[in-house]
């Protein structure tokens, strides 16, 4: 049965609409609030204007010099730019539920979209795991599988979701990815001075043991066999033989899936 996530009292959520929102600012002596745009390509310029606004507001002199003029960032801070039907387990239930879903990896927040056609942003630290169901190359569903992982892993991130790229019963493949902005030069074309800005992907791999600790590895077939041999020495050995190195995700999973039933094999 589908459920929108609509049901998830006690848990903060924020409103989103899909169009544009309006943030409102500190108030000046004697005068109004003012408000600022918040558009989905100058995000960062308005938490930059807050910020500036504040300190106008609470320093003591006249002003504070700032760039008011609208930023452009190029690219999305979603990890699929669509909506994608898919499920949520809190950390509080034993059950999924099922809603339309999308991944802001670069606030590492997850959002879900309501029949009134706004949306929520879920409470981070209130999601165990969830998943997505994008449509692939072939126009079938691929399933992506998300977990939370330690606060920490990257200092920049709070509450994070890694992809979990191979689930076993002994250690399993993740993938971190999150995206920053890159400052950009103001643009010198025909009736354009704004600075442009982009957003950069990132990603660290780890393995995941069953006591929940985490190592990082490289996204190579040499790396993740040495990280393996520390716990899983004889089962890696075997699975060094294979000579194949691997290039892809897919690949690399493989190999700890290999490692994992090798590994359950002789307990």
């Amino acid at each position: 049965m589908r459920f929108y996530l609509l049901c998830l009292i006690g848990f903060n959520f924020t409103v989103l609409p899909l169009a544009a929102q309006t943030v409102v600012l500190p108030t000046s002596a004697g005068g109004k609030a003012s408000t600022i745009s918040d558009k989905p390509d100058n995000a960062l310029v308005l938490a930059d204007k807050v910020r500036n606004v504040t300190e106008i507001g609470l320093s003591g002199y006249d002003a504070v010099a700032f760039d008011m003029r609208p930023r452009l960032t190029r690219g999305t801070p979603f990890l699929v730019p669509g909506w994608a039907m898919g499920e949520v387990l809190l950390g509080n239930q034993d059950q999924p539920i099922e809603g339309v879903l999308k991944f802001d990896i670069h606030n590492q927040q997850l959002r879900a979209m309501r029949p009134q056609g706004d949306s929520l942003i879920l409470a981070s630290h209130a999601i165990k795991t969830f998943m997505l169901r994008p449509t692939g190359p072939d126009g079938k569903p691929v399933e992506r599988r998300f977990d939370q992982v330690p606060s920490g892993l990257v200092p920049s991130l709070g509450v994070a979701f890694a992809e979990n790229l191979s689930t076993g019963n002994e250690v399993s493949l993740l993938k971190l990815q999150w995206k920053t902005i890159l400052k950009g030069q103001v643009e010198s074309t025909y009736n354009s001075n704004k600075p442009t800005d982009s957003y950069q992907i990132n990603s660290q791999y780890y393995l995941r043991w069953a006591d929940g600790s985490m190592t990082p590895v490289k996204p190579t077939s040499n790396s993740i066999l040495a990280a393996l041999a520390m716990r899983q020495a004889a089962a890696a050995a075997v699975e060094a033989q294979n000579k194949s190195k691997a290039r892809t995700d897919a690949e690399l999973a493989a190999i700890v899936r290999r490692v994992n039933d090798k590994s359950t094999t002789k307990q």
